[in-house]
């Protein structure tokens, strides 16, 4: 529960706040701080600060949260919440800064179209949403210098025979983690499941399904791309139409820049994992499927 000052008003001016903030100070939980948005189909398109005044689109409230978040100032350090109930919104052209997405309701949550962020993401938080597309596009796109910006229990997914990516991520982004997704198709997948640009440094890619058709995942040539951790993942190209993946994780950083670890994936692919670097990467207790096709295999390697 978030304590406000209006719980406190007529009651000894403030003191029913002071000690409930106490209290739950000696709990060891901080009050959140924050604004919280609502997102429904059903919502009258208000304020968006309630189930029944929720704004109609995600845009709507992420342009609410990010005036918020700007009339503050850059001391702020709390951080806003927009809940979104089941249903269909458009693509996404932004972000929310210092916010986090939840998806909720006993409906998906999903976001169809090709989501193409214009400008950088800083610290938004996305859970338990999908984001399909019909395209021969990114499922979401995101431009570089992004921060902060985490994917947990969420799905991408492309139906069209020529889709590019399933997340692509721009140059120069930090500290991304995508956790717990999905990167599937009906038919047909994208190209490259997740697309690094130069420079990401300090990513995590754990727990994920990742169906593509060439690639799982890229981390592009550059300078930087420190400190990645990749592991836990099921690659593979393993749609109905399957056939085995040229190329599991490809780094294509070849001036040993990229320190990355690779540990503990699934990965069915011709070359599971393609590493180019003159550095060492950490490349440990993979197993990799490197011959069959589809659900056939044939031979395995440790």
């Amino acid at each position: 529960m978030e304590i406000k000052k209006s719980i406190a008003q007529g009651v000894g001016k403030g003191e029913l706040y002071d000690v409930l903030t106490e209290l739950q100070t000696l709990a060891q939980y901080v009050p959140c701080s924050g604004e919280t948005y609502y997102v429904s189909p059903n919502g009258n398109n208000t304020t968006g600060l309630s189930w029944k005044n929720a704004f109609t689109t995600i845009s709507a409230a992420v342009t609410a949260s990010d005036a918020y978040i700007d009339a503050l100032g850059t001391t702020y350090v709390g951080k806003n919440r927009i809940y979104i109930d089941g249903g269909q919104y458009a693509a996404l052209t932004a972000l929310p800064k210092k916010c986090d997405m939840i998806g909720c309701g006993g409906n998906l949550v999903r976001v169809a179209g090709s989501s193409v962020i214009a400008t950088a993401a800083l610290f938004c938080h996305i859970y338990n949403m999908w984001f399909t597309t019909i395209t021969a596009a990114s499922i979401v796109e995101l431009p570089a210098e992004c921060a902060g910006i985490e994917f947990h229990n969420c799905v991408f997914r492309n139906d069209h025979a020529t889709g590019t990516y399933g997340l692509k991520i721009g140059a120069n982004s930090q500290i991304f983690k995508v956790d717990n997704c999905q990167f599937i198709g009906n038919g047909h997948s994208s190209i490259t499941g997740i697309y690094f640009g130069d420079g990401c440094e300090w990513s995590e890619i754990t727990n994920n399904t990742i169906c593509a058709l060439t690639s799982g995942i890229t981390i592009a040539a550059g300078q930087g791309n420190y400190q990645t951790v990749i592991k836990n993942n099921i690659i593979g190209d393993f749609d109905i139409f399957a056939t085995q993946l040229a190329t599991g994780i490809t780094i294509e950083e070849a001036q040993g820049r990229c320190l990355v670890v690779i540990v503990a994936n699934w990965i069915s692919a011709a070359v599971p994992i393609s590493n180019v670097a003159t550095y060492p990467n950490m490349i440990i207790n993979n197993h990799a499927v490197v011959a069959g096709n589809g659900y056939l295999v044939t031979e395995e390697t440790p």
